[in-house]
């Protein structure tokens, strides 16, 4: 069993035709890569107004966000990893970059 602080959650992405979820962190932690058997609305639900949806089967830090690229609807991330996001997802953050003052909307 591991405790998993939100503050090291980078996103939460549902793995089509698995069982599990997979959550990745930060590699501050023993591992950067955690499969649970738990619903991601149920853990959608748990999390608090740092975590957003992305689709159906991504949630996502805010905090890990660099850019959004409402034109291509991807959410790059500072680990560099590249997310696809919904049409409507990725326009309520970019909006919500611009509230934070935060650069890299595109």
């Amino acid at each position: 069993d591991y405790r998993i602080k939100f503050k090291d959650i980078i996103y939460i992405e549902k793995n089509i035709g698995k069982k599990y979820v997979l959550i990745k962190t930060r590699t501050v932690n023993v591992k950067n890569e955690y499969k649970v058997l738990y619903n991601i609305g149920a853990l959608m639900d748990k999390l608090d107004n740092r975590f957003c949806w992305l689709g159906r089967g991504t949630i996502v830090n805010k905090d890990y966000i660099k850019s959004v690229d409402y034109k291509n609807n991807t959410v790059k991330l500072e680990s560099g990893e590249v997310l696809t996001a919904t049409e409507e997802n990725t326009g309520k953050l970019s909006v919500w970059m611009k509230v934070k003052g935060m650069i890299g909307s595109e």
